[in-house]
């Protein structure tokens, strides 16, 4: 599954649950998109072998899907959630985000194509886990869930006040409710950037 569609199943989720405080929907939904923190290990391979690509992606080819896709990072992401839960509802909280890691997990499984297997109880077991009708990460089925989920974060932005947008930034997501309901005002700063983004062409 690709990264929107990955966050509006999260939010979604914690939306359905009833959670009230944003923080705690923000909890539940980047819960849905922690286990892909392992991407970063691509760019630090690139920066230790200096620009070999090659090199830098067998790196990643060896550990994505491998440590933060098990057990051992669901209990990780389960204390997290604990901690940073709004007090009077850190249970319910810490259950969602631990379903919501499942989700994605479950999701990469049937989206993301035969050669990204998961390990599920590495390190400890190399067990991995995959199915034969995985469907890759570009298919347009994945694009589809992209584009829904797109579209649920217009739509909550402007009939409800609020979006998945909320997990990335508070003041993102106000954004985008006042442009949906046709009240955003722009700035002379803002247009400024925009000229300038218009007018900038790479050489």
């Amino acid at each position: 599954m690709q990264g929107p569609a990955h966050i509006g199943v999260g939010w979604l989720l914690g939306e359905i649950a009833g959670l009230k405080a944003r923080r705690d929907r923000r909890i539940v939904g980047l819960a849905e998109i922690a286990p892909n923190i392992d991407v970063i290990i691509y760019p630090l391979a690139y920066i230790f072998y200096l620009g070999d690509l090659d090199a830098a992606f067998a790196v990643y080819a060896a550990l994505h899907h491998r440590y933060t896709h098990g057990v051992l990072f669901l209990l990780l992401a389960g204390a997290a959630a604990w901690c940073w839960a709004s007090p009077n509802c850190r249970a319910k909280v810490l259950l969602l985000a631990m379903l919501s890691v499942t989700l994605y997990v479950g999701g990469d499984v049937v989206a993301s194509g035969q050669a990204w297997p998961i390990f599920p109880f590495a390190p400890f077991a190399e067990i991995s886990s995959t199915v034969a009708w995985s469907i890759e990460a570009s298919d347009w089925r994945n694009v589809g869930l992209s584009f829904a989920a797109i579209t649920m974060t217009l739509v909550c932005a402007r009939y409800y006040g609020y979006s998945p947008l909320e997990c990335f930034s508070y003041r993102a997501d106000a954004w985008l409710v006042a442009v949906t309901r046709g009240q955003f005002e722009s700035t002379r700063r803002f247009r400024i950037v925009i000229y300038l983004k218009l007018a900038w062409r790479p050489g």
